[in-house]
């Protein structure tokens, strides 16, 4: 039992649920009708977990599977799949049918209000659904889909069921950035990755004697082509890669920085911009990595300026303010893009 169920919810894990995916697959082509997958992932689960700490987040939890376990036959499948992620396999159950029933649990969702400590949070919840038709398919293809079509229900507003239809404009969106998420991997691992320097002008004379250059991340293809971030950044901050290619940007831009300090006009103040994301300057783990890197390299912090959005600073705005206040102690400079 233990092997096969969630400890926290007592639901089905994500290995047996897996294993009821594969068999509901084979059957297919005996029941005719086929059997359709929901995907299912909390919307406001983070919340609750950030101001009311795990112990709220596993109450919220368990409340939300018997709401859930309550509105699913005794054939179908329900599974906690991993922090906030469930699945449910309906059987013999056609996506025309499957569409209503992934709907009904979405409203029950929607009405339930979570209470704890005198607080009261709204939980909504984004479904995806597709149908198992192909006796040759394979599990983790059928997951895959169903967690793409999740994923358009999250960009459609939360609080949705999207059906997952292969020619959808959205399902090729969303493919492209998973194929690109793979590039970014390979771009960290192959060093693909390069640095462009841009020339940020000062329009007084007074300044003349600053010069400011900004660090632009390009990706070199096997076929030539440059890529620019706006082709990558999406895929990289959909599957949590902005943290991994920020470090190897601080990495690659003091090395830079260090070399050809010798080789500088000593009449002129230097500084260099580097861009961080939003997800970086919520990580205060980012912070350490790079005063680490600026010993490691013997920079002068002054010679730094930090580059973020007005939005990831409102974002995280705490989180932020303690990453600009550590970082702005040692020399380092910082300027708000979008503002």
């Amino acid at each position: 039992y233990q092997a096969s169920h969630d400890p926290l919810t007592g639901l089905v894990n994500r290995t047996r649920f897996e294993e009821d995916v594969r068999e509901a697959i084979s059957s297919c082509d005996e029941s005719g009708i086929g059997h359709a997958l929901c995907y299912m992932d909390l919307d406001q689960f983070k919340i609750v977990n950030d101001t009311c700490g795990h112990m709220a987040g596993d109450a919220l939890l368990k409340q939300l599977s018997q709401i859930l376990a309550k509105r699913v036959r005794d054939s179908d499948v329900l599974a906690r799949l991993g922090g906030d992620e469930f699945g449910l396999l309906l059987r013999n159950c056609d996506l025309e049918n499957a569409v209503p029933i992934a709907d009904t649990l979405r409203l029950a969702v929607r009405q339930f209000i979570f209470r704890w400590d005198e607080r009261a949070f709204d939980v909504r919840i984004s479904i995806g659904v597709v149908a198992i038709t192909d006796p040759n398919s394979s599990h983790a293809e059928l997951m895959s889909a169903a967690d793409v079509a999740c994923y358009i229900a999250k960009e459609s507003g939360r609080d949705y069921v999207h059906a997952y239809q292969p020619e959808d404009e959205s399902v090729t969106q969303h493919h492209e950035l998973m194929q690109w998420s793979q590039k970014i991997h390979d771009a960290l691992r192959t060093d693909k990755f390069y640095l462009m320097l841009q020339s940020m002008t000062p329009l007084l004379s007074a300044q003349a004697d600053i010069q400011i250059q900004e660090f632009l991340l390009r990706i070199k293809m096997d076929d030539g082509s440059v890529v620019t971030p706006a082709t990558f950044i999406p895929a990289a901050e959909r599957y949590g890669l902005m943290r991994d290619i920020d470090m190897w940007v601080i990495d690659h831009t003091l090395q830079i920085i260090r070399d050809v300090a010798k080789d500088t006009d000593t009449s002129i103040t230097y500084l260099y911009s580097i861009n961080l994301s939003g997800q970086s300057v919520g990580d205060p783990e980012i912070s350490d990595y790079i005063i680490d890197k600026i010993e490691e390299y013997g920079i002068d912090p002054m010679q730094l300026m930090l580059e973020i959005t007005e939005t990831a600073a409102i974002t995280n705005f705490q989180t932020a303010v303690d990453f600009i206040d550590r970082l702005s102690e040692i020399g380092c400079r910082f300027a708000l893009d979008d503002f």
